[in-house]
């Protein structure tokens, strides 16, 4: 043994380690392993392989992991997609029924569509709007109040009509323009 005692120090030709040859017949493909036995060329080969196998296998390893959080994170952002567009979709459609506030009505319409066998935002909205339809503004009457508030007396718009929408609503605003329509 050299200095180093085998530990891999500076001692021995090459200052390597403990693979260095003090030895050995290179025609019959031995090698003397310092503080070991000869050992062939083949199997130092093989050993060698096999370390390096071991080494791409960690890293193989580490590279399947990486690829699998990968997809969770990619399966995540779908999904995080997947609802934006669902809760855009839901607030276009509380808008053009006239939602007051889509806060409030947003959550009502996906709880409706949890509800439902084949996901519909449209007829989620309309069951939330037939069920609560204070949350909405009503289009019908609102050119009823526009006028009204215009100065004008409902003209425009039969007896029959404003006495519908009064009872239809129950709004004090909806009552008070069918009583002056009729005292007009």
């Amino acid at each position: 043994m050299g200095l180093g005692g085998g530990s891999g120090g500076s001692a021995g030709k090459g200052g390597g380690g403990g693979e260095q040859q003090e030895g050995g017949d290179p025609q019959a493909g031995t090698l003397e392993v310092e503080g070991g036995p000869e050992v062939s060329a083949e199997a130092l080969e093989a050993a060698r392989m096999e370390e390096a196998a071991s080494a791409t296998g960690d890293r193989v390893g580490e590279l399947l992991a990486e690829v699998a959080q990968l997809r969770r994170e990619l399966a995540d952002a779908k999904s995080a997609a997947e609802k934006a567009a669902r809760r855009t979709a839901i607030e276009r459609a509380l808008t053009d029924a006239g939602a007051i506030d889509l806060e409030i009505t947003t959550p009502l319409v996906e709880e409706a569509l949890g509800g439902m066998d084949e996901a519909d935002v449209g007829e989620a909205v309309r069951a939330v709007r037939d069920s609560k339809g204070f949350l909405f503004r009503r289009a019908a009457s609102a050119g009823v109040k526009s006028a009204a508030m215009a100065g004008e007396s409902g003209r425009g718009v039969g007896l029959e009509d404003l006495a519908g929408d009064a009872r239809s609503s129950g709004d004090r605003g909806d009552l008070l323009r069918y009583l002056q329509a009729r005292r007009s």
